[in-house]
């Protein structure tokens, strides 16, 4: 009979030196989820970009929250054509969708046409 292997006391992604450090993000979706998650990892030192919403008002009051340098977008300032935008959005090390399951699809498409 095989030994099983030993779990290693180390938590997923500590010491690790081959993941990527990611210190930038946006986030997609500025409610209760998508607002406590920018707030919470602005604290812990993490670049909060963007935060992108349909709603120019619910995107600003999260940036608001977030950090002063976030930079708060509706969606038809990300998606004209030329944005200016598009570069915060690529520049991000990670993006967070934090909106309601039934369009994470679409959201999904349509952030996979900025990369």
């Amino acid at each position: 009979m095989m030994k099983p292997e030993a779990k290693s006391s180390k938590r997923h992604g500590t010491g690790s030196s081959h993941l990527p450090a990611v210190r930038t993000l946006s986030i997609v979706g500025a409610g209760r989820l998508g607002t406590a998650l920018g707030l919470a990892l602005s604290k812990m030192g993490y670049e909060i970009r963007a935060v992108i919403t349909k709603n120019t008002a619910r995107a600003r009051r999260a940036a608001r929250v977030i950090g002063q340098s976030t930079i708060a977008l509706s969606e038809d300032q990300l998606n004209s054509i030329g944005s200016r935008y598009e570069e915060v959005l690529i520049g991000s090390s990670l993006i967070l969708i934090a909106t309601p399951d039934d369009v994470i699809k679409s959201i999904a498409q349509n952030l996979a046409t900025f990369f």
